[in-house]
């Protein structure tokens, strides 16, 4: 399963993505008092999907939005260390994999 490297360093920072044939920005931030990070979704049209949603382990982005063209990306800790997203965890064992589990 393949999943979106997020280069913390370079937090907060917005980058261009294609899924599923279709060009998607996110944009990522983190809030260092609280400990969590959020993305902001926006199509090729400049349509925003969401903004600040917060990342949750093992619950897919925009899951509660019903936009059908956004490939399931979901934060995950394959290793089963993690019970939430961390500075210190997140793209060392979780990791936002594209696709469903089974892919």
């Amino acid at each position: 399963m393949n999943y979106i490297s997020i280069d913390k360093t370079m937090i907060p920072y917005k980058f261009d993505i294609r899924l599923n044939k279709t060009t998607f920005n996110l944009e990522i931030h983190y809030n260092a008092v609280k400990d969590f990070f959020t993305v902001a979704v926006t199509d090729s049209t400049g349509e925003v999907l969401t903004t600040g949603e917060k990342l949750v382990l093992n619950k897919p982005i925009l899951s509660g939005h019903g936009y059908l063209n956004f490939p399931s990306v979901t934060p995950m800790d394959p290793t089963g260390q993690a019970d939430r997203i961390t500075w210190d965890n997140l793209n060392v064992t979780v990791f936002l994999y594209v696709g469903s589990a089974s892919e």
